[in-house]
């Protein structure tokens, strides 16, 4: 006892949880990494990480703690099973943010299982949080299709930070819901039905808004790698966009929240089906794509657009859209014939007015 905890004064027997403020002999101890605001490890709360016990009881103890201190909670090396709904419902009022901290997405797995979870990780926010994940992964066991419901949800998140993240085998990998100025990095959602959602649900304050992803892999998904419901400033760089069966990415722009839906630089697309790039605009505005590859891979992995933009023709007024196309490349490999039925980009504007360059590298010109 003595290597992990201090005998202390600060607290009393009322605060006791046997965890982290612990009796012995009539004397309060503290655990020496909650004194010191070190990372506090969830085995101390009964996290055992074994790949057989249910660690679900346990875990949610130790993140309820850990909001309500704004400590930093470290996950172990292991399989951690959970079977329900993991709730991290932030606290704004915390002198420090929440952190949830694993050992590598190789090494700290949270392992969700059974038929009973909607959503394996729901994080509440109220915007002041500044939350952070990193350095794990969630995945489901099923063989097969995926039947796992929701990986992780972003609720009301502002200036929040994900990196080195693997959400694999569920039906939504990610849903960031009235998320805006946060960023994430190598992280992955893998082998679902749609790998990610942005959206802003009812009652919400923000759009999908100034929203970074860096070195992400969206891939093997059942239909899109991730679809963004009115996009501002939304900024993929260095992504990876693979065997997705109706497409890469998915978006729609409303101008409500600024005058750029996306930018999409130094990305690969690959083996996708239907479309790399989905983007329907109802407002005036700027979309981006700059030193992107496009792949068609065989003549049994084909896009029928590499981009397909659209401006609705829904909306009354003349408006006008600019779509900067420079430094991309339309490639094709193996077995795959081109066709004029599908053209690398196709822009269909409804008679709204629409300022394209095209400064690109095609490699087929009956594509072009």
């Amino acid at each position: 006892m003595e290597n992990h905890y201090t005998k202390t004064e600060k607290y009393n027997k009322n605060q006791v949880d046997g965890k982290v403020i612990i009796e012995f002999e009539n004397t309060i101890y503290a655990l020496n990494d909650f004194l010191m605001g070190n990372p506090i490890n969830a085995k101390y709360f009964g996290v055992k990480a074994d790949g057989v016990s249910d660690d679900t009881k346990f875990l949610q103890l130790a993140i309820n703690f850990c909001t309500q201190n704004g400590l930093t909670l470290f996950l172990p090396t292991g399989r951690i099973i959970t079977t329900s709904e993991i709730v991290i419902k932030l606290n704004k009022n915390a002198s420090t943010k929440f952190r949830l901290v694993g050992n590598g997405i190789s090494n700290s797995l949270i392992i969700n299982k059974g038929e009973n979870t909607k959503i394996a990780i729901n994080v509440i926010g109220n915007y002041y949080d500044m939350f952070s994940m990193k350095d794990l992964s969630i995945e489901r066991v099923d063989n097969g299709k995926p039947t796992g419901g929701v990986g992780i949800k972003l609720n009301k998140l502002v200036y929040a930070n994900f990196e080195n993240i693997d959400v694999f085998r569920f039906n939504i990998g990610l849903i960031l819901n009235d998320i805006s100025s946060s960023s994430f990095r190598k992280v992955n959602a893998r082998w679902g039905t749609i790998g990610a959602i942005l959206t802003l649900e009812p009652n919400g304050m923000s759009n999908p808004n100034l929203i970074d992803f860096n070195s992400c892999i969206f891939n093997s998904n059942q239909e899109w790698g991730i679809k963004i419901n009115n996009a501002h400033n939304v900024n993929f760089s260095s992504c990876l966009f693979e065997d997705n069966a109706k497409g890469g990415l998915s978006l729609s722009y409303n101008n409500s929240n600024g005058a750029v839906s996306v930018n999409v630089r130094d990305s690969y697309f690959e083996g996708n089906s239907g479309y790399d790039i989905y983007l329907i605009s109802y407002g005036q505005g700027s979309h981006n794509f700059y030193g992107n590859t496009f792949n068609r891979v065989s003549n049994k992995k084909f896009t029928e657009n590499n981009i397909y933009i659209e401006i609705d023709s829904s909306i009354p007024n003349v408006f006008e859209n600019s779509i900067n196309m420079v430094g991309n490349g339309f490639f094709t490999a193996n077995t795959y014939q081109p066709s004029d039925k599908r053209k690398n980009v196709k822009i269909i504007s409804h008679n709204k007015k629409v300022d394209i360059t095209d400064h690109n590298s095609y490699k087929n010109i009956v594509e072009k």
